[in-house]
């Protein structure tokens, strides 16, 4: 943001508590959605979000719909965590990011699904490096039917 690397700061505990309650206000969202739009008319875009194949970009050509275990991610977090000095436990995440589904997920504007035509992967048993090896050969795939 403004050139500045703020990858550890917008996952800190006080981020990803505002995430859902923030999101949910359906001024921001119409907001977001718009500018998020505004950028992908630029060009080509990867975007990322709870919404994105559903509401943002509902015409995309690719939709991918990444999924893991809620014990996966809740330890994936605590990593993240423990980078940035952070104490929590699984058990404290689990509950977080069980909230945060069922938030997102019943919220009236641009709630969290999965649509039916995305591609799910579950990432639970996948590195990060698999994750991505996935993706690019989806991509290949459809730009190869193109």
């Amino acid at each position: 943001m403004n050139n500045i690397d703020v990858t550890e700061a917008i996952r800190s505990p006080e981020v990803t508590g505002a995430v859902s309650p923030v999101s949910a206000h359906p001024g921001v969202r119409k907001a977001m959605v718009k500018r998020q739009r505004e950028i992908a008319r630029k060009g080509s875009v990867i975007a990322e979000g709870r919404d994105t194949t559903s509401v943002v970009f509902p015409d995309a050509d690719i939709k991918v719909y990444l999924d893991a275990s809620l014990q996966e991610r809740a330890r994936r977090r605590l990593i993240d965590f423990s980078r940035q000095g952070i104490d929590s436990t699984l058990d404290e995440q689990m509950k977080l990011l069980a909230d945060r589904d069922e938030h997102d997920s019943s919220r009236a504007n641009s709630p969290l699904k999965r649509t039916r035509d995305s591609i799910t992967i579950d990432t639970t048993n996948l590195n990060i490096e698999e994750q991505v090896d996935r993706i690019i050969t989806l991509v290949k795939a459809q730009f190869k039917k193109l």
